[in-house]
């Protein structure tokens, strides 16, 4: 199924929270960082506010821009990988239903031969095959 995609640079819509949710995150540490840096520069708090904001303004952008394609790109793995483990999974279970209706015609069929034998009043001497798994004991 695909996923419902949202208009801004095309980012997944139930990653979107998360994805700002993280670049608040990054910009709230980077403009402490820059704060602490520019603070003891200088003495007015003012010229420190202003050139803290300089910089995170400046780097809001080159930020959006890696942690979208971050998620993008990770999330990208993830859904080739769920698919890639659903196919192989489906494939599995495929292999082994068609393992077990062998085994099942394997065993009815030797089920038959004996059941033949003994009507015919004849020795019946081959070995049973393994039972199937699944099949009821008596």
């Amino acid at each position: 199924m695909k996923k419902q995609r949202f208009p801004l640079l095309s980012a997944r819509q139930d990653w979107i929270s998360v994805e700002i949710f993280t670049l608040f995150l990054a910009m709230s540490v980077y403009a402490v960082m820059v704060w602490r840096h520019e603070s003891g520069k200088t003495e007015e708090a003012m010229e420190a506010v202003l050139v803290t904001m300089r910089h995170v303004s400046a780097a809001i952008l080159p930020m959006t821009v890696w942690i979208l394609g971050i998620f993008e790109i990770i999330g990208e793995i993830m859904i080739r990988f769920t698919s890639l483990m659903e196919k192989m999974r489906a494939e599995g279970k495929a292999e082994g239903r068609a393992e077990t209706i062998a085994q099942f015609r394997q065993y009815f069929a030797w089920e038959k031969r004996r059941a033949e034998a003994a009507a015919n009043n004849q020795p019946f001497d081959e070995p049973p095959p393994p039972k199937p798994e699944g099949y009821p004991e008596e």
